[in-house]
């Protein structure tokens, strides 16, 4: 995607893409942190350098799942 592309989907300038992409402008509100995940398809927290704790175990149902199965 082209910064003119994302900066049409954000509604925002070109500019003020480019400026982001080199940290000369600051993603300071969690608003434009979630509008921007949404047009990129990703979760905040990718955008934030955080990962989602991945959970323990075999998720519910799977166990039945592999009993029904077999």
């Amino acid at each position: 995607m082209t910064q003119q592309m994302l900066a049409d989907r954000l509604r925002r300038s070109k500019s003020w893409v480019d400026k982001v992409e080199r940290g000369v402008r600051a993603l300071d509100r969690y608003s434009v942190i979630q509008e921007l995940a949404h047009v990129l398809r990703v979760d905040p927290e990718v955008l934030l350098g955080q990962q989602r704790p991945t959970p323990a175990g075999t998720p519910d149902g799977v166990d039945d799942i592999r009993a029904a199965l077999a």
